[in-house]
């Protein structure tokens, strides 16, 4: 449903002005092939160049999804984001074959997100933002480099990937992750990620110190 009064030129979008608002309710979100989300909720208001929207609510993945986001072009053209994605007992296996687009990489397991961010798209886009992300009992196996930490660890002989808890604390600027606190624990070993290593989402490069071991070893 909207009630909204546009103006402007087709080839010029971000010069548009729109007043007024939209209201969604039941929509789906597709991702690729799969349903990322559905029983989407949410209201629009639009005033001259900015969009607000205070709060949105959606299934995904057998859990929940919700949030804020707002933008705004200013008279440059320059676009300015900002909002907050809330993700709570989502379903990890669902979750990542959705965005992968192939059939349950991922074998068992949830997690809790939490992401504010903010981001200017100007031709050459900037996009930061700080996150926490809470897994339970999740095969983390697929998670970027963290087969191979294990491994240089000493410790590919356990299949301890499987059913893991972790938690991480993150701030990203453009595509580089930075750990401001990580841990990885399950029956057989432990992780934690020392602060201030990097993950390179373009160049798919890590960098950064990590402490393993074997619980029997700690134990002992």
């Amino acid at each position: 449903v909207a009630d909204l009064a546009l103006a402007g030129h087709l080839n010029k979008p971000l010069e548009s002005q729109a007043d007024g608002s939209a209201k969604l309710d039941g929509c789906t979100l597709f991702f690729r092939e799969g349903t990322l989300a559905d029983k989407l909720g949410a209201t629009a208001t639009f005033r001259g160049r900015r969009l607000d929207i205070e709060q949105f609510d959606a299934a995904m993945c057998k859990g929940r999804v919700s949030g804020y986001f707002h933008a705004d072009a200013n008279e440059n053209q320059r676009m300015e984001f900002r909002g907050r994605v809330l993700a709570v007992n989502v379903n990890f296996p669902e979750f990542v074959s959705v965005l992968t687009a192939k059939a349950q990489d991922a074998t068992i397991g949830t997690f809790t997100a939490s992401y504010d961010f903010t981001a200017q798209r100007n031709g050459t886009g900037a996009f930061n933002g700080e996150g926490l992300m809470f897994f339970d009992d999740a095969d983390v196996s697929v998670l970027p480099g963290i087969p191979q930490i294990f491994a240089s660890a000493g410790l590919s002989q356990y299949e301890l990937l499987r059913m893991s808890d972790a938690e991480a604390a993150f701030k990203t600027s453009g595509y580089v992750v930075t750990i401001e606190s990580g841990h990885i624990s399950n029956n057989f070993a432990a992780i934690e990620f020392e602060p201030g290593g990097t993950i390179d989402l373009r160049a798919r490069q890590i960098d950064g110190y990590v402490v393993a071991a074997p619980l029997s070893q700690i134990a002992g």
